[in-house]
């Protein structure tokens, strides 16, 4: 007998245990004989049966292999060995196939996963069983679940820039419409948002404002409402048991308190009481320290900002009124002061901390004055606005201490026509050093509505409209209208070529003409050309509304897909702060073809239908390119939607 046969036999000897320095080792197996493994199959094959293990029979299998052929006459039946083991190769491979048969697109990816593990685990023989249709359906399901995987994390991708973009300033309804939208996701593009537990502190701040804050606000009010039975004329006691209510105040509380103030100046009421009133009344800015038995006050010049109200003063004993007025019954709220040719005023954010409107509305000779109250709280020191109205023009100045201030959100700017000499046909353009722009407006009424988020001076000037290829149709109208507000392609000769693709560049003219949209930081795209200015193109880029293909190329004269239109519209009624929960609460279309897009463009067109822009009948037709036409009708309809025309 071979060495290698005698080694083989040893697999089915006994071992021996032998003790070895008190240690139990495993010795060497007995081996056996040929005779011996004869015996052995013989002995075991009649006693075989499907519940036997494969590892069983493939051990008799090269047991057998091992005899010589006159030993493996004396094997008894032994073709019931590779009979047992054929059907379990046979069943191994049925198993494996009825797994692979069982997926289908939309199945879990450890499924999926699960499958291809059974049939790699097969050898080669149990393989050769299983269809080889059934493997090409397998691969072909991992090949678009590769696919799955790609739109998930680009669908992952548009939630992480928006939970990105989340600041102290997003509203309840905001925070709502991002968490809807990320719920939207399968489970795979959830599993790839990044940054969700900032999602998370995002709605915790909401909880903690809707509970601890409201409760707080509250308790707050309560204490302002003891505090104004509270006079100067209470007793050391009354105003004693004030400041134990007020010292048991929750910090958070104290933060909402109005009175706090007057209780102070109750407490340390000096020898001319009446004046320490008006300090206190209207000129709390001016006071310095506040020390037992004394104020230390240093009396202001003239300020327009704080105007005393007549309502605090009482004629019949010649003293101001014992209760502090509220911050927003202050004039300075309303009306603009005149001062060397201009209107001004100013804003401090203790003044506005807790005023609840959205806006504040400053006057100034018929020119109202929406200012956005979130920009207003967060501003770096006082906030200045100066209005000066001269040669038909307005110019309009707005400083955060002693630096120019940017809103985020739009300032309006309401003025009646008859101050700038205009009408309703005209247009108003930005007046800047290197000439004028389109402004972002609107016509109401008698009145022209400017848009900006920065200083400038404005003026109207005559919409110059001479087409000669738009025709009478809906998209020649569309055009029409937009031209009349200074928004429009740039053209030669009168020509529109409203039948021509439109491009990237003429998408990008079209919207930051019409929402005054530029940047002053410096671009990195490197092939703009005179097709698109780079500041038009940062712009948009820093609003979030149009990117480049890449970081450093815009593709300018590249064609547009109406997918590609939808997904640049609802990005600007993002910017533009426009309710979309709908939309990403109910994401629904009534449109046939656009079930294979990604997220990100079945949630755009959605949009879209949502306010009416589209009608979400029949196709939608995704992948087809734009022309000039085509997309100037589309984008009149997306800003009449949301009344910015």
């Amino acid at each position: 007998m071979k060495q290698s046969k005698k080694m083989l036999a040893a697999l089915v000897a006994i071992p021996a245990s032998v003790i070895v320095a008190g240690e139990v080792q495993a010795a060497e197996p007995e081996l056996m004989t040929d005779d011996e493994i004869v015996v052995k199959l013989n002995t075991d094959i009649p006693n075989l049966s499907e519940a036997t293990l494969k590892e069983t029979l493939l051990t008799m299998r090269e047991q057998y292999k091992l005899l010589s052929p006159d030993k493996q006459a004396l094997v008894i039946d032994y073709n019931k060995v590779e009979e047992l083991i054929e059907e379990k190769e046979k069943a191994a491979a049925k198993a494996v196939e009825e797994l692979i048969r069982n997926l289908y697109d939309d199945s879990p990816f450890e499924k999926i996963e699960a499958a291809r593990k059974a049939y790699n685990e097969l050898t080669d023989v149990e393989k050769a069983y299983v269809p080889s249709n059934i493997v090409t359906y397998l691969e072909k399901i991992e090949v678009h679940v590769v696919k799955l995987k790609e739109q998930a994390k680009t669908e992952a991708q548009v939630i992480i820039d928006r939970i990105t973009r989340i600041t102290g300033s997003y509203t309840e309804t905001e925070i709502r419409s991002i968490r809807l939208a990320y719920q939207a996701l399968s489970v795979l593009a959830q599993s790839y948002v990044t940054n969700y537990q900032s999602l998370v502190n995002a709605e915790n701040n909401i909880i903690y404002q809707n509970t601890v804050v409201k409760e707080a606000k509250l308790a707050a009010a309560g204490f302002d409402e003891y505090m104004s039975k509270i006079t100067r004329y209470s007793t050391t006691q009354e105003i004693a048991k004030a400041r134990a209510y007020y010292n048991s105040l929750s910090a958070e509380t104290r933060k909402h308190v109005s009175t706090y103030e007057k209780l102070v100046r109750l407490e340390t009421m000096w020898k001319d009481p009446d004046y320490i009133g008006l300090v206190y009344t209207y000129y709390p800015e001016y006071v310095h320290a506040v020390k037992p038995g004394a104020i230390t006050v240093t009396k202001p010049t003239y300020d327009p900002l704080y105007i005393p109200d007549e309502s605090t003063w009482t004629s019949s004993n010649g003293s101001f009124a014992n209760v502090i007025p509220d911050a927003a019954t202050w004039s300075p709220y309303n009306e603009m002061m005149y001062q060397n040719g201009s209107y001004v005023t100013k804003l401090t954010s203790s003044q506005v901390a807790n005023y609840t409107d959205p806006n504040v509305v400053l006057k100034a000779n018929n020119v109202n004055i929406v200012l956005p109250m979130t920009d207003l709280k967060t501003a770096s020191g006082t906030v200045g606005v100066a209005l000066t109205l001269s040669n038909n023009q307005i110019n309009i100045q707005f400083s955060a201490g002693n630096s120019a201030m940017q809103f985020s959100k739009y300032v309006e700017i309401h003025i009646p026509m008859s101050i700038i000499k205009g009408n309703a046909s005209q247009i108003i353009q930005r007046v800047s050093g290197d000439g004028s722009s389109v402004a972002s407006y609107k016509v109401d009424g008698s009145n022209f509505i400017i848009r900006t988020k920065s200083s400038g001076t404005f003026k109207t000037a005559t919409a110059k409209v001479n087409y000669r290829d738009i025709g009478t149709g809906t998209q020649g109208q569309s055009i029409l209208e937009l031209a009349k507000h200074g928004i429009a392609y740039n053209t030669t000769a009168r020509q529109v070529n409203v039948n021509n693709y439109v491009s990237r560049a003429d998408i990008a003219t079209m919207i930051t003409s019409a929402l005054d949209l530029s940047s002053s930081s410096k671009s990195s795209f490197a092939d703009l050309g005179n097709a698109l200015s780079a500041s038009r193109a940062q712009g948009l880029l820093e609003a979030g509304i149009m990117s480049g293909l890449t970081s450093s190329s815009y593709s300018p004269t590249a064609t547009v897909t109406k997918q590609e239109a939808a997904i640049i519209l609802s990005n600007m009624y993002r910017y533009l702060n426009q309710d979309l929960s709908l939309a990403y609460n109910e994401l629904k279309s009534n449109y046939r073809d656009i079930s294979n897009l990604t997220y990100e463009a079945r949630q755009s067109i959605a949009i879209l239908e949502l306010f009416g822009v589209v009608n979400g009948t029949g196709t939608f037709n995704p992948n087809e390119n734009l022309t000039r036409g085509q997309f100037a009708e589309l984008f009149h309809k997306a800003l009449k939607a949301i009344d910015y025309l």
